[in-house]
Parts: structure tokens; sequence; C-alpha cells
């Protein structure tokens, strides 16, 4: 999960940059959009709430992107000490605070996989505890759980799967085991791309990551 925040300058420069945060050692790239942008304008880190004469924690020139029009690159991949920081640019346009640590992006994480807890379709879902990392009470006070739903899915007409079909119980439709995967929103349906792609997504991050996944706490 990527959240992107931007700030608007008095020159009218947008800063867009990872409020998720950053682990220790990641790449950490932010782009500032500027119509003076150039590679003599500096960049500084600073502190979360330090006081504006305070020496920055890491500094440097802006980068220019070829071929993209007043955007600019700012690099502090070299800034792995732990904290909460804000980064100023041209125009002393400034970010929202970012985390810089080896947890930074584990809430988010645990926020996704409960995302998926909940999403879960053909089975019980009960609720989720109270969590400070996710939503699991609507504004009316009702928990996010459901039943055991779509038991019988899924039936294809004969239109679409091109065979001669004469079950007179469903109307001339095949079925075709579809049951279980995860609903894809409110409306509880499901969508056989968007569960494609999320399988593949769900499968390239267990094949790249799963010494770490394996052992994560997903809060569920």
């Amino acid at each position: 999960a990527l959240a992107l925040a931007w700030a608007c300058a008095a020159g009218g420069g947008k800063m867009h940059i990872n409020t998720v945060g950053y682990t220790t050692n990641a790449p950490k790239l932010a782009t500032i959009e500027h119509k003076y942008c150039d590679n003599k304008s500096d960049w500084k880190i600073m502190r979360a709430g330090a006081p504006d004469d305070e020496e920055p924690v890491l500094s440097g020139k802006l980068t220019i992107i070829p071929g993209a029009k007043d955007l600019c690159r700012c690099d502090f991949s070299a800034l792995t000490q732990p904290g909460n920081y804000t980064l100023v640019g041209v125009d002393l346009v400034s970010s929202g605070v970012f985390e810089v640590s080896p947890s930074a992006v584990n809430r988010v994480f645990r926020m996704a996989m409960q995302g998926f807890w909940l999403a879960r379709c053909g089975m019980d879902v009960p609720a989720l505890p109270d969590s400070s990392d996710i939503v699991t009470t609507s504004s009316s006070g009702t928990k996010f759980k459901h039943g055991h739903c779509h038991k019988d899915d899924g039936w294809i007409d004969a239109k679409h799967t091109k065979e001669s079909v004469t079950d007179p119980d469903h109307d001339g439709e095949k079925f075709k085991d579809g049951t279980g995967g995860w609903h894809d929103a409110g409306d509880y349906g499901k969508y056989t791309v968007n569960t494609g792609f999320t399988l593949g997504v769900l499968m390239m991050g267990w094949e790249h990551f799963s010494s770490k996944i394996g052992c994560a706490d997903l809060g569920v």
C-alpha cells in the first residue's frame, strides 16, 4: 500500500510523498511540482515538530526529471535514522509527517490483510475485535460481519457456456463452482478479473516476501 499526500506552496508547487512511511534501508523518493523547478533548488529533512531554526537532519539538491515538465525529484534514501520527519522543498512547501523505521509499513500491511479477512465470501465471517488498525464498526454502530453466503455460486446460462444444458431447476443454466474468494465491495458482488488480479498480487507477495509475511501478526 502506498499513500500519497501533497502540500500546496505559495508559488503553486505541489509535493508528492509516501506518508505511510519508509523502512530504514528502503529507497525514499518524493516529487515536487514547480514552475521554477531546477537542480539548484534545495530540499531538507526536518524532525517533525522541530523549531524553524533547528539544523536539518539531511539536505540536498532537487534533480530534474528528464521529459517531465516542471517536475523535480528529491532522493532522501540516505535518511536511515528511525524517527518522524517532514520534507521541506522549494518555496518552503512542506510534506506531512512521515515515519522512518523498520516497522513503518507494518500497520498498513495489517490493515490490508484484515480487509481481505472481512471481505471473504462463501463462509461465516465473524466480527474483528475493536482495533486502531482498521474500522470494524459502521457509523451506526453495526459490526462488520456476515454469515455463510453465496453457497451456490455460480450458474451460467447456455448463451455464455455455448453448451446444450437441460437443468429444469435452473432454466437451462450450467453450474460451475465459483464459491469462495472475496466480495468486491459493499454490494457483495464478485468479479472474475478483480479476483484473478488479487490472487496474482497475493501470490507474488508471498513468493517475494514469504520469510517475513509468514511470521507477521495480522491481528485476525
